[in-house]
C-alpha cells in the first residue's frame, strides 16, 4: 500500500537526518533530540499502518480500521509539527555555519517527505471513511 510505503520512507529519511546531525557536531544536540521525537512518532504511525494492513481483526471491521487510521494521521501530524519546528528554528543552530545550509536542506527534504506521506495517509483515511459511511 502506497500510504504505508510513504510513512516508511519518511521514517527512513528521519533516521538518516538524525544520524547525520548527531555525527556532524555537538552543537546540534537540541536538534537531535527533536529528531528522535520525530522518529518515535513516525515509527508509531508506521507500526499502526502495518498492523492495519496485516491484522485480520481489521478485515471487515470498518470502525476499528477508521479509528486506527485516525491514529496514524495524528502521529504523522505530530511528526510534521516537529519537523516544521525544526526547520523554523534552524537559525538557533547557527554555531556551525558551514553545516547550516546542509542541515537546513535536509530538514526541508524531511518536511516535504513528511507532508507527502501525511497526504497519502489522509487520502487513504478518507477512502475508509467513505466506505464506512456507505455501510
Amino acid at each position: 500500500m502506497l500510504a504505508a510505503w510513504a510513512v516508511a520512507e519518511t521514517l527512513y529519511e528521519a533516521k538518516r537526518m538524525a544520524v547525520y546531525v548527531s555525527n556532524v557536531s555537538v552543537d546540534y544536540a537540541p536538534m537531535t533530540i527533536t529528531l528522535y521525537d520525530i522518529l518515535k512518532q513516525i515509527r508509531q504511525a508506521l507500526g499502526q499502518m502495518e498492523k492495519l494492513i496485516n491484522d485480520d481483526q481489521y478485515k471487515g471491521d470498518h470502525v476499528s480500521l477508521e479509528f486506527g487510521m485516525s491514529n496514524v494521521q495524528t502521529w504523522m501530524r505530530e511528526a510534521l509539527t516537529n519537523v516544521e519546528d525544526l526547520t523554523c528554528n534552524i537559525d538557533g543552530y547557527k554555531k556551525v555555519e558551514p553545516l547550516k545550509m546542509d542541515v537546513c536542506d535536509r530538514a526541508t527534504k524531511l518536511k516535504e517527505v513528511t507532508i507527502n506521506a501525511l497526504m497519502l495517509v489522509s487520502s487513504f483515511a478518507n477512502v475508509i471513511h467513505l466506505q464506512c459511511s456507505e455501510l
